[in-house]
């Protein structure tokens, strides 16, 4: 999160409109990132590939039993194609594996609805 604030405030110096990738040294397959969260939160959850039309039914389940949104049609079609895969410069220093192993203990301890914060936060 610091990575971004500081591309956000240097931006913000500039006088021209520039868009921007928030992009860390690290790249990742979403299977890869999927396996090293899991792991490093000591998971014992079992991964398993589906269609993503059946991945998109069984989130909306999910979402229904915890009232929000999950996943969406429009993400998971970002996803599959590669819209979240930058082919910039390294903008961000900050390793996400490191990241990720430094607070690894807060990651999922508890469900924080993105809908329940969004408007009733």
């Amino acid at each position: 999160m610091e990575d971004v604030a500081e591309i956000a405030v240097s931006s913000g110096h500039r006088d021209d409109n520039v868009i921007l990738d928030a992009v860390g040294p690290e790249t990742f397959t979403f299977d890869e990132l999927v396996r090293m969260i899991a792991s490093q939160i000591n998971s014992r959850a079992r991964i398993v590939h589906v269609r993503p039309r059946v991945a998109l039914f069984l989130a909306n389940l999910i979402g229904y039993v915890v009232r929000d949104v999950v996943i969406t049609r429009d993400e998971i079609d970002g996803l599959m194609s590669n819209l979240l895969v930058s082919e910039v410069e390294t903008t961000a220093p900050t390793l996400f594996s490191e990241w990720l192993a430094q607070n690894a203990d807060n990651i999922g301890v508890r469900y924080i609805s993105g809908l329940e914060r969004r408007y009733h936060g």
